[in-house]
């Protein structure tokens, strides 16, 4: 059996080796760069769309987008505010019966559901799903179970203080929860001091 004998490197190369610049390790990932302020004005913004004629989708098809808070210049403009109170009833108009336009304490406009469901557990249920529909659209009621079946459901929009185009979707999708496994034949109660 033949061994194989491998050569040591020889003195100069192993020199030349030892001496040669070392290659740079690699730079670390880049992190994305931050998002950047737009300068100037904002752009001109149209008019609420009619809620019930978008491309022949109604609310409950379209998706919410996101709703920060208005720069200055926004502010300026008009275009931070919420809707007004005849925006806000056109919008309403294309809900399912039973959602109501409120007012708190500061005036600002929202928008308020009642339901009776047939028990404590179905209120936690039917609570669940609305949860799925706001997480999915990433805007989130205020939800209230009192009384062990009496559900509130409150919509508005905390960035834009009032009701906004993102509110009326919620409450479409709201509406088109299957929920009649959930909700009591009995009308909700309507008494003021409840949500």
């Amino acid at each position: 059996m033949l061994a194989a004998r491998i050569a040591p490197p020889s003195a100069p190369a192993a020199a030349r080796a030892a001496h040669a610049p070392r290659a740079a390790p690699p730079p670390p990932p880049r992190r994305a760069a931050p998002a950047q302020r737009r300068r100037g004005p904002p752009p001109p913004r149209a008019a609420p769309a009619d809620p019930g004629n978008a491309a022949g989708a109604g609310l409950a098809a379209r998706r919410c987008e996101p709703c920060e808070k208005a720069d200055g210049a926004e502010a300026a403009m008009g275009f931070s505010t919420a809707f007004d109170r005849a925006s806000a009833e056109r919008y309403l108009s294309h809900l399912g019966p039973g959602w109501r336009l409120i007012e708190d304490g500061r005036g600002r406009l929202r928008m308020r559901q009642r339901y009776r469901t047939k028990n404590f557990v179905k209120g936690l249920e039917f609570l669940q799903r609305i949860g799925a529909v706001a997480e999915a659209e990433g805007h989130h009621p205020d939800l209230h179970l009192e009384g062990w079946n009496n559900v509130t459901v409150v919509l508005w929009s905390h960035e834009r203080g009032g009701l906004t185009e993102n509110d009326f979707i919620v409450a479409a999708k709201i509406d088109a929860i299957e929920a009649s496994d959930l909700i009591s034949k009995k009308p909700p109660r309507e008494d003021d001091d409840w949500p």
